[in-house]
């Protein structure tokens, strides 16, 4: 009895010890974890200069970007820090401020990966890892430019006094998976500038890009065309190329894009015509209602290109400055209000800023007090009352239309009502 007494409390420190050295060895790698978490969610380089100027204009190009950023003195160098973040982000950033042409002869961007490691050796398995590291780093941040579905490098830095006395220059190879729709200088120049200003030693002269194309249908190339439209009226603001990308579109799909190719001509027109004449408030309340409008109906083959409910916003209110007395302009405020901030996602939730219904609901009293109201109208405001969870409110807006098969006549019923699988979600340029 006692030999059994004794074999069980053996039994029994022994499973105690391999117990708690099991929970020691799981605290201790999870602790690991956290550390490389930590670590790797530490403040990350963007960029270095040695140019004061550039610093801060590099560092207000990120804030713009809603990229937080930190800025300390190294030696000579202003080095510009994202806070908080990891590396995938960084890739992201560099190909931000590359857009924005903020990357000069002046400025270095971190490639994530320690190059200076490497720097002075003349040891040739430590160059071919350092080559084997770039690779493996840009072409993941190639694929963040837009239109570049995927990219391949291929960096050849010399051997011999790498970065010592007038070396050899390193040279690359690039391959580019894309479509023959997108912009291929600018791809091919942001790609170039991104690599220049990574790679020691490296100029655009010694960078040779070569496209392979992805199949690509005509609904597809007609749509790349579409997006390269918006991207050059939005971004680069230039309504000449973007007409040019449009025509290419509407060729390619005759009739889809002949509303935004009509718009944007008028766009342009207008935008001339207020050049002119900046004191007519007539001229604004036209180019809001150009932009009042939906981008592209998901029920029919149509588009504006110039759809944007912000300006079109800021175009009704410069009219009211204009002439406080131009009371229609208070619907169409209504309106813009009531559509901008509307976003579509995978589930078909959609979400917006209850600032906008109440400001869509005080323009729409406003057009009531100044011009009475109509059946629409109210319905309307019912509606963002509605929206607002005002329930009240919403009913009393109601009541007050008297011919209830009017409003039900505002809505085609041909058009059949949205269901999730219509929703995508729509990438940011």
């Amino acid at each position: 009895m006692y030999c059994f007494i004794i074999k069980n409390q053996y039994n029994y420190n022994m499973k105690k010890k391999i117990l708690t050295t099991a929970a020691i060895l799981v605290f201790g790698l999870i602790m690991f974890l956290f550390g490389n978490y930590i670590a790797a969610t530490n403040n990350q380089i963007i960029a270095e200069t040695d140019n004061p100027q550039k610093a801060n204009q590099i560092q207000e190009a990120l804030t713009r970007f809603g990229r937080p950023t930190i800025r300390y003195v190294d030696g000579s160098k202003i080095m510009i820090a994202i806070f908080g973040t990891n590396k995938n982000n960084v890739d992201y950033a560099a190909v931000e401020l590359a857009e924005t042409d903020l990357i000069t002869d002046d400025v270095w961007i971190n490639p994530n990966v320690d190059v200076y490691r490497y720097i002075t050796s003349t040891k040739p398995e430590k160059i071919r890892k350092l080559e084997n590291m770039l690779n493996q780093a840009f072409s993941k941040r190639l694929s963040h430019i837009e239109g570049i579905y995927s990219a391949k490098t291929d960096i050849h830095i010399p051997e011999a006094t790498f970065f010592i006395n007038e070396p050899d220059p390193t040279t690359v190879n690039v391959t580019i998976n894309t479509n023959k729709a997108f912009d291929l200088d600018r791809i091919s120049n942001r790609t170039k500038t991104l690599l220049e200003a990574s790679v020691p030693g490296l100029s655009k002269e010694n960078i040779k890009i070569k496209f392979e194309y992805e199949a690509c249908d005509t609904d597809c190339l007609a749509k790349t065309y579409y997006g390269q439209a918006k991207r050059a009226m939005y971004i680069e603001n230039n309504y000449d190329k973007a007409l040019k990308n449009l025509e290419k579109a509407d060729e390619l799909m005759p009739q889809t894009y002949s509303n935004s190719i009509k718009n944007l001509k008028a766009l342009r027109k207008l935008d001339k015509k207020i050049i002119q004449n900046s004191k007519d408030y007539k001229l604004y309340i036209e180019r809001g209602n150009l932009k009042n409008i939906d981008e592209i109906s998901i029920f029919a083959s149509t588009s504006s290109i110039t759809s944007d409910y912000d300006k079109a916003i800021e175009d009704y209110k410069k009219a009211l400055e204009l002439n406080p007395k131009a009371y229609e302009v208070y619907e169409k405020l209504g309106d813009a209000y009531s559509n901008v901030g509307w976003r579509r996602c995978d589930v078909c939730k959609l979400e917006r800023d209850i600032y906008d219904e109440y400001n869509a609901i005080r323009n729409y009293e406003k057009a009531i007090e100044y011009l009475g109201g109509n059946d629409e109208l109210y319905k309307k405001l019912g509606d963002r009352y509605m929206a607002a969870k005002d329930k009240k409110k919403a009913n009393e807006c109601y009541a007050k239309i008297k011919n209830q098969q009017s409003v039900k006549d505002l809505e085609d019923p041909s058009i059949p009502k949205p269901d999730k699988s219509w929703f995508k979600p729509l990438k940011r340029l």
